[in-house]
């Protein structure tokens, strides 16, 4: 029962304020942490993985409230599951085998009764946009993009995206009318690890970025550094910004000429291999 304790604690804390302590080594994809369906600010279900892709944990939820819950170990084996309708649970061994099921105690389960944690997403309906329609982004200090949201008639609507400081997308989903409306995924961080070669790779169409119009008329000149992913085709499969300049449109200039770039891969001895690049995109008015 005490590993029922901690489990719920953790779906409650984790909901509002998950901690990465795992990295993946997967290059070429976003690996999901966690899934959140919404239904017009209502949480339908809940499900947490594991850096493998496993399952971790999973919660349905009916009007907003808890329903049942179940947990995994990593590989796989059902962990713990509760079910608040009829006041119990059960936990299991490692190997599959039960290891202890009962009745939920009264304190966990008012905790769970009087929670409203499936009503969270509401409280985004009390932000206020500017009118009109348009984006709002945030960045870090070093002039990455933390973040950016849509936003219509003075509420958020549309989409949003959230990265982490060296770049790698952190979250997304969408608002509608205000609200959290359909799914919301969280993203393990990326880590740019080398990869060894021997041939760097080499362009074969350069990158050329737009110098676009309102930072020429403003005077703005700079240099703003993309991390990219060239795979064995060279293809760019994923570009962020690792060092930009907030509120200028350069980044999204540069981030769209990296985007758009072919080139030879890079090989190490005669394999073609995929690796990670970053390469400054300068912006100057005298040239």
């Amino acid at each position: 029962m005490k590993k029922l304790f901690i489990l719920i604690s953790l779906l409650f804390i984790g909901c509002t304020a998950l901690i990465i302590k795992d990295y993946g080594e997967d290059e070429k994809r976003h690996i999901i942490k966690t899934e959140t369906l919404y239904d017009n600010a209502i949480i339908i279900e809940s499900r947490e993985y594991y850096i493998n892709g496993n399952l971790k944990e999973e919660a349905i939820f009916k009007k907003g409230q808890i329903f049942s819950v179940k947990e995994y170990y990593k590989n796989g084996n059902l962990e713990n599951q509760l079910n608040v309708i009829d006041s119990t649970y059960i936990e299991y061994n490692k190997n599959g085998t039960k290891e202890e099921e009962g009745k939920i105690d009264n304190v966990t389960f008012a905790f769970l009764s009087l929670s409203a944690l499936g009503n969270l997403g509401i409280l985004t309906s009390f932000v206020e946009m500017p009118e009109g329609n348009g984006v709002n982004k945030e960045y870090y200090e070093n002039g990455t993009l933390k973040e950016y949201v849509s936003y219509s008639n003075g509420k958020l609507n549309g989409s949003f995206k959230e990265y982490y400081e060296a770049g790698s997308l952190k979250s997304e989903g969408n608002y509608n009318n205000g609200v959290l409306d359909g799914i919301v995924k969280e993203y393990y961080e990326r880590k740019f690890r080398f990869i060894p070669y021997d041939k760097p790779p080499k362009p074969r169409v350069p990158v050329r970025p737009l110098y676009p119009d309102i930072a020429q008329r403003a005077g703005i000149e700079g240099t703003v550094y993309i991390q990219f992913y060239i795979d064995v085709k060279g293809n760019v499969l994923e570009a962020y910004v690792r060092k930009g300049m907030a509120n200028t449109a350069l980044d999204d200039a540069a981030l769209t000429a990296v985007k758009k770039s072919k080139w030879y891969p890079a090989q190490q001895r005669d394999k073609k291999v995929g690796v990670w690049q970053m390469i400054p995109v300068v912006f100057s008015l005298t040239n």
